[in-house]
């Protein structure tokens, strides 16, 4: 059993709440917009909608870049989006099926990650032209802008472009760069500070569900208040709950009832603002820890009890599985191999050794990849002596070799800018060659370039 509370109208950061409904019309528009919204998809439903409304077919797909980690809850708030439309979307974990999507003519969008849309370009399996609309989610997450500058760098200054950020203060000047004169809209501002004080709990954005039943069951409840930001998983959330003997009372957009509340989607600033750590217990996936340290004063760690009991379960089988063993009888052979060891080292110690080699033998028939993989072919790298320090980015780099040049993707790889330098990659030793030579007088912002093959310590040659 469970009931629904949802306001009318929404408050000021929810997800129909004016921002988010303007960010949409005016891709409608086909304007470039940047909306700023709690590190949630359950926030870009509409917006998600309109972007999905510029692809008018499927030779002119939508394009979502997201943290890696976040690609399933994207792809799963895109595909709702598009369920009114009849409208494909697909996921593209690696770049061989982010390539097969875009090839078979039948996505509206494709989700996958900076890196694999970078990898595409340089595959020439992503052709930026026929995009209909860009959609970079998160890129305060990005470790490295250079995936990222790459597709930009490649994107026609007409398409439209939505960046979809938690935190527009601290990436100002990567919307001012690549977002330029595109409005902020949505429920956060760069003059929101730290205030109010909650729990909360790591999980996985797919572990949400299954973590509600944890807190019931961590705080012995039979009823549980949960804060949504819209009513996606809401027959999940009761279902999930029920099987647990917890009936849900599930809160939408509306000012939280006296007593403990656990947000599913992290809410806005000024909703946490007056939260206090017995009434607030937040679920924090990845991508979001970052969000709500910068919204609250303090958030106190709860360690849900799902992952430690399966831990205890799992050690109470191989202490069955070992008794059996024993029981069955001594192997002769295997006692003949271990008791040379038992004159060295105890029994407790040759037991332990043994039990170790059993779980990594366990670990890697479960994960085939973790097992040795063949060494990368290393490709030639050319150094030249420009950097971050004098202005320079990966996408003037990439400008510059691809324009002035004349080098095509498929003949470049990674281009690895550091302070003071940068490595750029190709994948033929005479294009690195030819790099060095035409390199040679050119300059990037201002600053004459050296050049020259960068060559692993132990390949190069002895100086005479």
């Amino acid at each position: 059993m469970s009931s629904v509370i949802a306001a009318t109208p929404p408050e000021r950061g929810d997800t129909d709440v004016f921002g988010t409904i303007q960010a949409a019309a005016m891709i409608t528009r086909g304007n470039s917009v940047v909306l700023a919204t709690p590190p949630s998809p359950a926030y870009a439903g509409s917006l998600l909608a309109a972007a999905l409304g510029r692809s008018e077919d499927p030779e002119h797909p939508v394009l979502l870049l997201c943290p890696d980690a976040a690609l399933e809850a994207w792809t799963g708030a895109a595909a709702r989006a598009a369920a009114p439309g009849g409208k494909v979307v697909a996921a593209g974990p690696f770049a061989a099926r982010a390539a097969h999507h875009l090839a078979s003519g039948r996505i509206s969008l494709l989700a996958t990650s900076p890196a694999i849309g970078a990898e595409l370009i340089r595959r020439s399996s992503l052709v930026m032209d026929k995009l209909a609309l860009l959609v970079v989610v998160w890129p305060e997450h990005e470790a490295a802008d250079d995936d990222l500058a790459l597709v930009l760098a490649e994107l026609p200054k007409d398409t439209p472009r939505v960046v979809i950020t938690a935190d527009p203060a601290g990436q100002a000047g990567f919307i001012e760069r690549y977002a330029w004169r595109a409005p902020v809209l949505g429920a956060l501002s760069a003059s929101d500070v730290p205030s109010g004080r909650c729990r909360m709990a790591t999980v996985a954005w797919n572990g949400r569900v299954a973590a509600l039943g944890a807190v019931a069951d961590l705080l012995n409840r039979d009823e549980l208040d949960v804060w949504t930001a819209d009513d996606s998983y809401h027959a999940e959330i009761t279902q999930g709950l029920a099987g647990r003997g917890v009936t849900a009372r599930i809160l939408t957009a509306v000012e939280p009832p006296d007593g403990l509340v656990v947000y599913f989607d992290l809410p806005v600033p000024e909703r946490l603002a007056r939260a206090t750590a017995d009434k607030a217990l937040c679920l924090v996936p990845p991508a979001a820890q970052a969000y709500l340290t910068r919204t609250v004063d303090r958030a106190d760690p709860v360690a849900l009890p799902g992952a430690i009991d399966a831990a205890d379960r799992a050690i109470l089988a191989d202490r069955r599985q070992i008794r059996e063993r024993i029981e069955a009888g001594i192997d002769r052979a295997a006692y003949a191999t271990l008791a040379p060891l038992f004159d060295r080292w105890s029994g407790t110690e040759v037991a332990t050794a043994l039990q170790a080699l059993w779980t990594e033998a366990r670990a890697a028939v479960a994960d085939p990849a973790a097992a040795p993989k063949p060494r990368a072919v290393a490709h030639p790298r050319v150094w030249i002596g420009v950097g971050r320090k004098d202005g320079a980015s990966p996408a003037d780099i990439f400008a510059l070799l691809t324009g002035d040049l004349g080098f095509t993707r498929d003949k470049l790889g990674r281009i690895e800018i550091k302070d003071t330098f940068t490595l750029i990659e190709f994948t033929m030793e005479d294009d690195a060659e030819t790099a060095v030579e035409k390199l040679a007088g050119k300059t990037i912002k201002r600053r004459r370039i050296a050049a020259r093959i960068d060559r692993p310590r132990d390949t190069r040659k002895p100086s005479a």
